[in-house]
């Protein structure tokens, strides 16, 4: 298959490997191999940095790198980006090619994480925020001893633990709702209901943030 993308003619080779490969480049002709699955825009980043560099040989995809984060081991793979953080999508992370030699540093992988949880944060509480009408004006993040998060009423923000960067994705989210209800002033019966509408095995969450704050999130 030959298409065109920014002004070049490209030739698409899908295989079933993992990463993008550039099989051939003139002034007439780009030939790439790449995964069949392949998002779009991943591949228009891509054709953009070859025209760029002018690269004759390129080899992009996964870093081999797994990262423990949201309670299980999430590959990482190599993209063109202009952006400098990371995203996480479908249960991949992704992470700019340029910041593939600091993977070395558990420093920097630390940072991926915090970077990882502050989206899942802010992702979640705008999803909240539009499905219930309330709107929260600030977030802070910082270690907490043992709660989830702690609000603060008066300027209505939430500070929230970043030890819950090793609970699952789905506990998070119950977590944003379970913090935004308490932000709301609704009635105890009313927030009730509106967990059971929206996460009815909510009280499986529950006990599970109990047991952690009594004996503190790890």
């Amino acid at each position: 298959m030959i298409i065109e993308i920014e002004g070049l003619n490209v030739q698409l080779i899908y295989s079933a490997c993992d990463r993008v490969t550039v099989v051939s480049y003139d002034k007439k002709l780009l030939s790439l191999e790449l995964p069949a699955l392949l998002p779009q825009n991943e591949l228009i980043e891509i054709v953009k940095l070859i025209k760029k560099n002018k690269h004759k040989t390129t080899s992009l995809g996964y870093s081999g790198v797994e990262l423990s984060v949201f309670d299980k081991k999430i590959p990482v793979r190599l993209i063109p980006s202009r952006s400098q953080e990371p995203y996480f999508d479908r249960g991949i992370i992704y992470l700019p090619q340029q910041k593939s030699p600091k993977l070395k540093s558990e420093k920097f992988i630390e940072q991926i994480k915090i970077i990882l949880f502050k989206k899942l944060i802010i992702q979640s509480l705008s999803r909240w925020e539009d499905a219930l009408g309330i709107l929260i004006v600030d977030n802070n993040f910082r270690k907490l001893k043992t709660k989830p998060y702690i609000t603060c009423l008066k300027h209505n923000i939430i500070t929230w633990n970043t030890k819950l960067i090793n609970q699952p994705i789905d506990l998070i989210e119950y977590v944003v709702l379970d913090a935004i209800l308490y932000m709301s002033g609704n009635a105890p019966e009313k927030n009730i209901e509106i967990k059971f509408k929206y996460i009815p095995n909510w009280r499986s969450y529950q006990k599970i943030i109990d047991h952690e704050s009594r004996y503190a999130i790890d």
